[in-house]
């Protein structure tokens, strides 16, 4: 309401080269089956659309715009297999003209983390620490420019940005490859976190996870 209809709504689950299905879907264009079909979604994301029907369905309500912003998934397990130098002109085509490895301690702890947890998986043997990092430096980057050109490109609109918590965490993926790129920009970040309650007291785990810590009791599946 407070911003009209100049609101973009950028998901994660869609690759850059679905926008042209995602727009005709979001102008009515499609059936929701016909833009499950042409978008692949079982194969694309994989979970069920109903957790996020709710939120295209207001945007074909409300005329909104939509971005699909992901690299497609083959481009980021080129580079966490064989690294950034490996892609092709076309596969480089996804990802912003410099993309660089975050700085930032705690995100990198939490990478190292995640890349450690895979233990001796075929994935862990695949991957050296080195281009896993790079991957996901790529993966961010990749969404984060696509949202800082629409910015530019659009002046007065706002975005908001459905991705899963590892490309929020600590505002160093995503909200940091915007803030790179767009001077001035304003943002708030939100991080879910299972809870029966709100605690009374943010957990001493949980502080700078983002802007927000949003407490949810889902429901059993």
């Amino acid at each position: 309401i407070a911003r009209g209809s100049k609101i973009a709504v950028g998901f994660e689950m869609l690759n850059q080269s679905l926008q042209p299905v995602l727009n005709d879907y979001a102008d009515g264009k499609l059936t929701e089956a016909e833009f499950l079909a042409k978008a692949d979604w079982q194969k694309e994301w994989g979970f069920d659309f109903n957790m996020y029907k709710p939120l295209f369905d207001f945007i074909v309500q409300n005329k909104l715009r939509a971005l699909a912003l992901n690299v497609p998934k083959k481009v980021v397990s080129k580079i966490a297999r064989t690294g950034l130098e490996s892609l092709t002109e076309e596969e480089k085509s996804f990802l912003p003209e410099k993309v660089e490895i975050t700085q930032h301690k705690k995100y990198n702890e939490f990478l190292k983390e995640s890349f450690a947890g895979h233990g001796d998986s075929p994935m862990a043997k695949m991957f050296t620490l080195e281009n896993y990092l790079a991957s996901m430096a790529a993966w961010n980057e990749g969404m984060g420019a696509r949202v800082a050109d629409f910015l530019t490109n659009n002046p007065g609109y706002s975005v908001l940005v459905i991705a899963g918590n590892g490309h929020v965490i600590y505002n160093a993926a995503i909200p940091a490859s915007v803030k790179a790129r767009v001077k001035g920009v304003r943002q708030a970040s939100f991080y879910t976190e299972q809870a029966d309650k709100c605690p009374e007291v943010m957990p001493k785990e949980h502080k700078d996870l983002a802007n927000y810590v949003w407490y949810i009791n889902h429901p059993p599946k």
